[in-house]
């Protein structure tokens, strides 16, 4: 049995180690090195490997938009995703792509072999504090941003999505038929229950929240 692998990093040692960790092991056989996201898709359409490692750290296109690719593609490559810190946010992307492994960099690179083998059978290969604590992110996340948006009346809300947007008071004041005086009055009030120091703030709020 022998198990084709595609290793996609942008760094250079950590490329390097991979690719002499693997070629240690007599079932395994790399396929190609890529050091850029555009390379690894290209590489992963020639070769049509069993298992693609990646970083989520590429130039280019990033891992997790080659996650998305191949996810949109229906590839029938296994991918492993290489993180450096695990999120909430990155992880309910993979998760959705079918990443099938998750290896955090500050592991034990030997922990590659195993769970290549277990995503290459079949299986998952999850890191279950990690997993547990960026899940707990995005629970927490979650239950702010339905208090926020509970808060917030319906214009409120709309208002606080243009400021998100990019629109000016003008502008806002003209799609809600309204004024600026009114509009900078509605702002001042949403500033308050953001907690946001300006609309710059408040813009970052909204988006990270999910509103």
């Amino acid at each position: 049995m022998t198990i084709n692998v595609i290793i996609a990093d942008g760094h250079p040692l950590i490329l390097f180690a991979v690719d002499k960790l693997l070629s240690s092991e007599t079932d395994f056989t790399v396929q190609e090195r890529c050091t850029s996201g555009d390379a690894a898709l290209l590489a992963v359409q020639q070769y049509q490997p069993d298992v693609l490692i990646v970083n989520a750290d590429l130039p280019g296109k990033t891992g997790l938009s080659v996650l998305r690719e191949l996810h949109e593609a229906k590839s029938c490559t296994r991918v492993v995703f290489l993180v450096a810190a695990m999120d909430g946010e990155t992880l309910l992307e993979a998760v959705r792509c079918q990443v099938r492994g998750v290896v955090l960099m500050g592991m034990a690179l030997q922990l590659l072999v195993p769970c290549i083998r277990k995503v290459y059978a079949g299986g998952e290969w999850l890191e279950r504090d990690s997993v547990r604590s960026a899940l707990d992110q995005v629970l927490q996340n979650g239950a702010q941003a339905a208090q926020t948006t509970e808060s917030l009346s319906l214009k409120e809300l709309e208002l606080a999505r243009m400021v998100a947007d990019g629109d000016s008071n003008k502008i806002i004041a003209r799609k809600l038929d309204s004024t600026e005086g009114a509009v900078k009055a509605n702002l001042h009030r949403i500033y308050q229950k953001f907690d946001a120091r300006n609309r710059v703030d408040l813009a970052r709020m909204v988006r990270e929240k999910g509103l």
